[in-house]
């Protein structure tokens, strides 16, 4: 990481579009040092009245569905008339804990535009499909003057719903290939979706994408979303023949446009943003438990009594939780 600036520097660097800047202030939430953190914690207390202004989107869907290339060839729509941010977030390697960080060579053609800004973070230990730090990095990019931001999540899982709370609208994105998919998408993050899309509906796959937006519009029947005045739209679209991203866009916008004309936004976030406090407090207290000393030691104990009788796990974990309960309650 380059020098660390002081923290009105970081502030005054941010406030003023300083792309270097803004990205050693990202670095600085994403360490782990415990002085990077408190540096990184005054810089988001200084800049956070100046958040909240931005439209936040978040983009998700199976492995191999192009969220990249569908992020590419929208964000340069947007673009032509905002200032784009883009995170995206890479899957780390459970062994090396590495990660290939490779979205910007991917999406090229978006990341030449002077207005555009995109960040790969390893999603590292973290599950939900976004890293520790993505929120914080949305807010230093709001700060920024970035008027639209994009998190594109790692892909569909069982856990990948936390981006759900960090944007204002949900795009699901889907393959056209008539019924498989649906079948592999869990239920609950098709409930929450604000928008789904049917990808690669290229002229040589569009009538089987019209057939799965058919079958998806009536399995939504099934649904209620969470805004009484929204009904979950289903488009199907290219993005290597860019066909109908402008119809996206648009649905898009008309989603902000009802939140806004409702007076919802505010309570939207709200929602959500004490949604994602429990899921830190959560992360919080288990990261302080596992460094505990003495919980470590009592860890290490039944450990050694699970070598020696592998069938008795169910016990050594019930006496953890009794441990626990005795330490905390």
């Amino acid at each position: 990481m380059a020098k660390r600036l002081t923290v009105e520097a970081y502030v005054e660097g941010i406030l003023n579009k300083n792309i270097p800047v803004l990205s050693q202030a990202i670095s600085l939430i994403e360490s782990k040092k415990t002085e990077d953190q408190n540096i990184a914690q005054e810089v988001l207390l200084k800049i956070f009245p100046f958040t909240g202004k931005s439209k936040r989107i978040g983009i998700t869907g199976s492995p191999g569905v192009g969220k990249s290339t569908f992020i590419e060839h929208f964000g340069q729509i947007i673009a032509h008339q905002h200032a784009l941010a883009v995170l995206t977030i890479d899957p780390s390697s459970p062994i090396s804990k590495g990660s290939i960080l490779g979205d910007k060579t991917r999406m090229y053609e978006l990341s030449q535009k002077h207005n555009v800004y995109i960040r790969s973070t390893a999603s590292g230990n973290s599950l939900g499909g976004v890293a520790e730090a993505t929120y914080d990095t949305l807010l230093l990019c709001e700060a920024a003057g970035f008027e639209v931001i994009i998190i594109e999540s790692v892909g569909v899982g069982q856990t990948e719903t936390l981006i759900h709370q960090l944007v204002d609208c949900f795009i699901l994105l889907i393959l056209g290939n008539s019924g498989d998919e649906l079948q592999g998408i869990k239920k609950g993050i098709m409930e929450m979706a604000d928008i789904i899309v049917v990808t690669k509906a290229d002229k040589k796959n569009r009538q089987l994408a019209i057939q799965s937006k058919v079958e998806l519009l009536n399995a939504i029947k099934l649904f209620h979303h969470s805004l009484n005045h929204w009904k979950i739209p289903v488009e199907i679209c290219s993005a290597l023949e860019n066909y109908n991203l402008d119809k996206i866009w648009n649905i898009t916008r008309s989603f902000f446009d009802l939140l806004s004309q409702h007076q919802l936004l505010e309570h939207w976030r709200y929602n959500k943003r004490k949604s994602w406090f429990y899921h830190e407090i959560e992360r919080i207290v288990l990261q302080t438990v596992m460094k505990s000393p003495q919980f470590l030691i009592q860890l290490k104990k039944l450990e050694n009594q699970l070598d020696n009788h592998p069938k008795l796990h169910f016990e050594e974990i019930q006496k953890i939780q009794q441990w626990l309960q005795k330490k905390l309650l």
